[in-house]
């Protein structure tokens, strides 16, 4: 997810990328995981800096970074 949120920076990639190693996350990678308390606190301060659109575009972002099964096919099963 956290590779959504630098895609979904567009051009303040680096702002992403510096927030997020604020709070311990460094090189994130596709098949990396992170502490889920760091991830909310990187994408809190991201939506404090940044405002809220912001987040709408990391929002679009996240189904391009996950891998979804077959079936899954709206983020209504994807939460079932």
């Amino acid at each position: 997810m956290m590779l959504s949120a630098i895609d979904g920076m567009g051009v303040h990639k680096a702002f992403a990328l510096e927030i997020q190693a604020e709070n311990g996350i460094t090189n994130p990678k596709v098949d990396a995981w992170s502490p889920h308390q760091s991830s909310l606190y990187a994408f809190k301060q991201i939506a404090e800096k940044k405002g809220g659109k912001t987040l709408n575009l990391v929002e679009e972002k996240i189904p391009e970074h996950v891998d979804f099964q077959p079936d899954v096919d709206n983020f209504e099963k994807a939460l079932g």
